[in-house]
């Protein structure tokens, strides 16, 4: 509680409520007083705590009056927020108070900010992607929740409904459009480390991979996304598709796996899987 008030004394948090319209006092004594006489007298008096400035923020237009008269969404720097860095203290203390109890209480907080920097409003029957490689996703900012802003509340939003994972059958519905023309090795790169973190995901979670990966296959296995090279032909690199894998050979240094070489396979391109773990090999 009293980090809690450490925070919400801050000069720079009262210039935002100022800013959003939040007429704020200093808490004391004499103010106690002077509050029951402003009640008596039908003016609305709120203590200041996360729920107040939740239903403040709920019923407040945000727009900036003197760069629109729109409603959300807007981009932030349209709104009487101004920035992501103001939009991250008000979230802040929004959450301060919310666990899965009370994270119903979120729903239409406009403090959603998306990766093309528009504010928008949380809204549970809309949840937003939430992923560090949202970038990979051309044309999709508006899709996404903004990675660093959220990420502190990210567990419980997910819990809430309000933020969703990237998974591989969501991803792939993007993804797939992309990789039905030419695309850059550095975005491809991405894409399998994307790959990666997923299967790490179920390694913590069930010590196994191959669900994960079955579902990569899968969701594209007529997508030439499997970089590999072919050593009968003078180490041309070719892209293959998760159809191929089974006809690729994984390692080299194992004296069947040469001797299928020899034959004319195919081995993966081990220099662009070089930081990825070791676990793309084993299937």
């Amino acid at each position: 509680v009293m980090e809690f008030r450490r925070v919400l004394f801050r000069s720079s948090f009262f210039a935002i409520l100022e800013d959003i319209g939040m007429s704020v006092v200093p808490w004391s004594c004499q103010m106690d007083k002077i509050s029951t006489g402003f009640k008596t007298a039908g003016v609305e008096v709120m203590r200041l705590c996360p729920e107040t400035v939740r239903e403040y923020l709920k019923e407040k237009p945000l727009n900036d009056p003197m760069k629109t008269s729109a409603a959300l969404p807007l981009p932030v720097d349209h709104t009487l927020i101004k920035d992501k860095k103001r939009c991250s203290s008000l979230l802040n203390i929004c959450m301060w108070d919310v666990d899965e109890n009370n994270v119903n209480c979120v729903n239409g907080l406009p403090l959603l900010l998306t990766q093309d920097q528009m504010l928008r409003v949380f809204d549970w029957d809309s949840p937003r992607l939430y992923s560090r490689f949202w970038d990979i996703f051309q044309g999709k900012k508006a899709v996404f929740a903004d990675y660093h802003m959220n990420f502190n509340h990210r567990e419980i939003l997910e819990k809430g409904g309000y933020l969703q994972k990237l998974t591989i059958p969501v991803a792939s519905k993007y993804l797939i459009r992309v990789l039905k023309v030419p695309v850059p090795v550095w975005w491809l790169k991405q894409v399998w480390e994307f790959f990666d973190e997923q299967i790490q995901r179920e390694v913590l979670k069930d010590g196994e991979t191959k669900n994960t990966f079955n579902e990569i296959k899968k969701a594209f296995f007529d997508c030439p996304i499997l970089p590999v090279i072919s050593p009968s032909q003078n180490n041309k690199q070719y892209l293959k598709t998760m159809r191929d894998l089974s006809s690729v050979v994984g390692k080299t240094t194992e004296k069947i796996s040469s001797i299928l070489v020899q034959l004319g396979l195919m081995t993966l391109n081990s220099s662009f899987f070089v930081n990825l773990r070791e676990v793309l090999f084993d299937h």
